[in-house]
């Protein structure tokens, strides 16, 4: 609407309009590439306004395969309503007088310029090449910002977040909720990864398991609730060489899942503790979990005659007094009997625990305003 309006305004001569594009997307939104949501706009543009003709011309290489450009002419600029050029660089008088030539083919002689360079502001060249743009375009100049700020997705607890690994950027982490599954190696993550998804060690897509650290980078799993996919990641097991604790809170991006589970199948380790302190102080949702319960059970029989709801209840006890983590927190598991035990519950908690989050990551970027800005006689 606010280029329209600048566009349809009265004025003599062709118009200059730079216009960025701040926008952080949704996190439903999909882009097969950078010029989906410039083509978008564009589109939206002729349609609304009723444009006969609307001319594009991309940047150079630029791959537009797959994106709708059947109402538009690509590179064809001869009596188009407007142009539109993408990504441009106009650093230097010439490419000024280029671009206002091409304007001189059209109807209007009406030139948005997309995310343009048109040099530093306070230099001596970028206050040449915007003098030039003023003389050559008598229509008028002007400067049309949309900004929409990122949906904040951590929570503002424990100081300044850490970076945003990019393995996480790639996996789509804003359009889903996010679990994580750590602890130090051998506890059976991996197993335990496999279990969530319904899959055993041998079928198509199972997490490696083995008695060594099988888990060697973050990987993602989809799990699919009630029609929504949800992210699971086995991480590496904290506190080996290749993953210290020291850096392995940040290299993990801990402080961007919506739930973690640490796990362990023994005593929470040193590191354990210490890293259910550190998501305390981000305040991020976690779990206690003890694995291979079924072995404790055994060892335990057949060490003491203790029956299983006698280990069982001395385990949770344990877990109580040294995670400080309400029983409903804690949980106990053997993957390879996921109908017995905690399980169950463990998989319904988790479940909802990442629905919530996701429907909260929705709300937040539903609620943002578009704020748009507009300076004239400016580029």
């Amino acid at each position: 609407k606010a280029l329209y309006q600048s566009l349809s305004e009265t004025h003599e001569g062709g118009k200059l309009i730079s216009m960025r594009i701040n926008v952080d997307p949704m996190p439903w939104w999909d882009f097969s590439s950078e010029m989906t949501l410039p083509i978008g706009i564009i589109n939206f543009l002729k349609n609304g306004a009723g444009y006969e003709k609307v001319a594009v011309i991309p940047p150079r290489g630029e791959n537009l395969a797959g994106l709708p450009l059947d109402q538009l002419a690509i590179g064809d600029v001869e009596n188009a309503d407007v142009v539109f050029i993408l990504n441009p660089d106009l650093s230097s008088p010439e490419r000024i007088e280029e671009v206002y030539k091409m304007s001189k083919l059209t109807k209007t002689g009406d030139v948005v310029v997309l995310d343009g360079k048109f040099g530093e502001p306070g230099s001596f060249d970028g206050k040449k090449i915007r003098q030039n743009a003023k003389t050559l375009f008598s229509g008028g100049v002007e400067s049309i910002q949309f900004v929409m700020p990122p949906v904040k997705l951590v929570r503002n607890v424990g100081g300044d977040p850490y970076p945003l690994p990019a393995w996480l950027q790639q996996a789509g982490y804003k359009a889903t909720g996010n679990l994580a599954i750590t602890g130090n190696s051998g506890t059976g993550k991996s197993s335990l990864t496999n279990a969530m998804r319904g899959l055993k060690a041998r079928d198509d897509g199972a997490a490696a398991v083995g008695v060594k650290e099988t888990t060697l980078e973050p990987t993602p799993y989809r799990i699919n609730v009630d029609g929504k996919e949800l992210s699971l990641y086995d991480l590496p097991g904290a506190g080996t060489p290749k993953f210290p604790l020291s850096t392995y809170l940040q290299n993990m991006g801990i402080k961007y899942f919506d739930l973690v589970i640490v796990a362990s199948a023994g005593r929470f380790t040193e590191n354990d503790l210490e890293l259910m302190d550190e998501l305390r102080k981000h305040a991020i949702p976690f779990f206690a979990l003890r694995t291979k319960i079924d072995l404790e059970i055994r060892n335990a029989e057949q060490d003491s005659g203790a029956s299983a709801q006698d280990t069982l209840d001395k385990i949770r006890k344990d877990l109580e007094h040294y995670t400080l983590l309400p029983p409903e927190r804690i949980y106990m598991v053997s993957s390879r009997r996921p109908q017995e035990f905690d399980f169950q519950r463990l998989k319904d908690d988790t479940q909802s625990s990442l629905m919530r989050a996701l429907d909260l990551k929705l709300a937040k970027a539903l609620t943002r305003k578009l704020e748009v800005q507009n300076v004239w006689n400016a580029l």
